[in-house]
C-alpha cells in the first residue's frame, strides 16, 4: 500500500507530458482474503488537453529578438511540425535556458518577472488552448574586462593566462568565463594539484 502514492505520482507524471494539466488520480485496492490478492484500482479525471497556441515576450529589446529566444526553447507552439503540449517542467529548463542564452549576450543581469499563462477552451475540439507570456527586464550589456589572478604561486600569471581565451572588450559571455574558468583549474588537477582552492 506504501507505494500506491508514488504509483499516484508516476502515472500524473505521464498525463502531464502529454499535455493534461489538470489530470488528478487516486488509488485504492480490495483484499480477496480467499485467494491472499489485492486488485488495485486507479480512478483517473483526466480533463482536457491544454495545447499551447502563442508564446510571446515582453521586455526584450532589439538585439535579442522572439524568434532568437523561441530557439532556445524546447516548448513550443502547436504547429504543423510539433504537437504544442505543455509541459511544466519543461518550460522551466526553458526558462533556464533564456538567462544562459541572455548572459553568452552580455546581460548578466536579466531576470524573468513573470510568467502568465492565459487558457481559453476550444469547445469544439475540447482542448485548452494557452498562451504563454514571459516577461523579461534584460539590464545593460557588460563586455569583458579581462581576468585577473591572485596567490598564484605553482603557475605564473603568463601561463594562467594561456587558458583564458576570452578577450578583452568584446561582449562578456558567461559560457565563456566558465570555459576559462574550468581550463585553469583542470591546468591544475591535470599537474596533480588536487587540493588547491580556486
Amino acid at each position: 500500500p506504501g507505494t500506491l502514492r508514488i504509483d499516484e505520482q508516476a502515472v500524473i507524471d505521464y498525463y502531464l507530458e502529454k499535455g493534461f494539466i489538470e489530470a488528478t488520480v487516486t488509488s485504492g485496492f480490495t483484499v480477496n482474503e480467499l485467494t491472499n490478492s489485492a486488485v488495485v484500482i486507479f480512478t483517473v479525471e483526466e480533463g482536457s488537453q491544454t495545447k499551447i497556441s502563442e508564446i510571446r515576450f515582453a521586455g526584450n529589446g532589439k538585439q535579442v529578438s522572439a524568434n532568437a529566444l523561441q530557439n532556445v526553447m524546447q516548448t513550443k507552439p502547436q504547429s504543423l511540425f510539433n504537437k504544442g503540449l505543455y509541459v511544466e517542467t519543461k518550460l522551466q529548463e526553458d526558462l533556464k535556458a533564456i538567462e544562459r542564452f541572455y548572459g553568452d549576450q552580455g546581460f548578466i543581469d536579466v531576470k524573468i518577472l513573470d510568467v502568465n499563462k492565459e487558457i481559453v477552451l476550444d469547445e469544439e475540439q475540447n482542448l485548452k488552448k494557452m498562451v504563454i507570456t514571459i516577461s523579461i527586464e534584460e539590464g545593460e550589456i557588460w563586455t569583458y574586462g579581462g581576468m585577473q589572478f591572485n596567490g598564484n604561486r605553482i603557475f605564473s600569471t603568463e601561463e594562467l593566462n594561456v587558458a583564458v581565451l576570452q578577450q578583452p572588450g568584446k561582449v562578456f559571455s558567461t559560457t565563456k568565463f566558465q570555459q576559462d574558468y574550468q581550463r585553469i583549474t583542470d591546468l591544475y588537477y591535470e599537474n596533480g594539484y588536487i587540493f588547491n582552492n580556486f
